[in-house]
């Protein structure tokens, strides 16, 4: 009776365990992708092409207006910039999407200097760091 014990014992102890690492290792990944989204959104408040290139993969599905191609990471840094320094945003905003689709990409609304803008950002976790797979700007 008292091995029984023992077994049910170390058995709730290993699930206890399983639980906290998992918890731990959820919440770890939330601030990472929590301090991934504030260097975005000051990137593009400052309409930094270039700190937001830092977060790309080697090649990046760029959108502009409708104009979709995919290009190396320094290709999309240009077109980002080039972008950026002729439409000044403001007021931008995070938009809340599902919880399934925050885990893989981040919605912003904006204004340019000329009409409202949505911006689209698709991740992809590689060698646990999330980076931009696809920046779309409507």
């Amino acid at each position: 009776m008292h091995e029984v014990v023992l077994i049910y014992s170390h058995r709730f102890s290993m699930m206890l365990m399983t639980y906290i690492l998992i918890l731990f290792t959820t919440l770890f990944q939330l601030d990472v992708n929590n301090d991934l989204e504030n260097r975005l959104f000051v990137a593009l408040e400052k309409g930094n092409g270039k700190e937001l290139s830092k977060h790309f993969t080697s090649s990046v599905r760029i959108s502009v207006n409708q104009d979709s191609r995919l290009t190396t990471k320094f290709q999309a840094e240009l077109i980002l910039e080039d972008y950026l320094n002729s439409n000044k945003l403001v007021n931008i905003k995070k938009t809340d999407v599902s919880e399934e689709l925050s885990k893989q990409c981040i919605v912003f609304e904006a204004v340019s200097n000329r009409r409202k803008v949505r911006i689209f950002i698709k991740f992809i976790h590689l060698k646990g760091t999330d980076y931009i797979s696809e920046f779309r700007i409507d």
